[in-house]
């Protein structure tokens, strides 16, 4: 009977450390994919600017070949195109991996019999919960935003590609105005996603003294 008792006590004590790992991985496993989706959003905010920065210089080019100037634009597009496709299935994958982390979360708690530790867990769940949907919403918000500001750059590039001319760039001046005017709207989603992610990441860290 004793060694029956020791071999339960062995396998809940071992299902309880196994259980306790796999909540460990996923948070872990959260975390990094906080870094990440920073990481992408910085460069993507990032490559907003260098793309308006790139047109603003060759409306802005007095003299000389404009072939330079209109190549690196043409080639920034294209970045920022792949930045916004990044943006788009960023929100996906992490809809996926909120799904499970929050369901194995839930579980944990679920299992827990002392009602205050619940109660303090369910409310740091919910609190985490907040904030992840919080920059779902943002990014969602800047992959609606981007697409006509994408077909505007676009636009600018075809133009140019067939009438890369001095008048044809000094007409060009009013639209690369309305794009510099408007990019505060496409980036200000991203900016409120980083300030969310860097809350998050301090929130989801196992190092103590953060």
């Amino acid at each position: 009977m004793k060694a029956q008792f020791l071999l339960q006590a062995l396998l809940a004590t071992a299902l309880s450390l196994s259980t306790a790992g796999s909540a460990t991985a996923g948070q872990d496993k959260l975390a990094a994919a906080m870094r990440e989706t920073r990481d992408e959003v910085v460069q993507t905010r990032d490559q907003l600017q260098t793309t308006v920065n790139s047109i603003d210089a060759l409306v802005k080019q007095k003299k000389g070949d404009l072939r330079p100037a209109y190549d690196d634009f043409a080639a920034q597009v294209t970045k920022t195109q792949a930045s916004a496709a990044t943006n788009k299935s960023r929100v996906q994958k992490m809809q996926t991996e909120a799904k499970a982390h929050f369901s194995s979360w839930q579980t944990e708690l679920d299992s827990i019999n002392n009602q205050k530790l619940k109660n303090k867990g369910t409310k740091r769940l919910q609190n985490v919960q907040k904030s992840y949907n919080q920059v779902l919403n943002q990014l969602e918000a800047a992959s609606i935003k981007f697409d006509p500001y994408l077909s505007d750059l676009a636009d600018m590039k075809k133009m140019l590609a067939t009438d890369l001319t001095p008048d044809s760039v000094k007409g060009m001046r009013g639209t690369v105005g309305d794009a510099k005017f408007h990019l505060q709207n496409v980036r200000r989603p991203l900016y409120d996603a980083i300030k969310e992610l860097d809350k998050m990441q301090k929130t989801l860290t196992t190092s103590a003294g953060q």
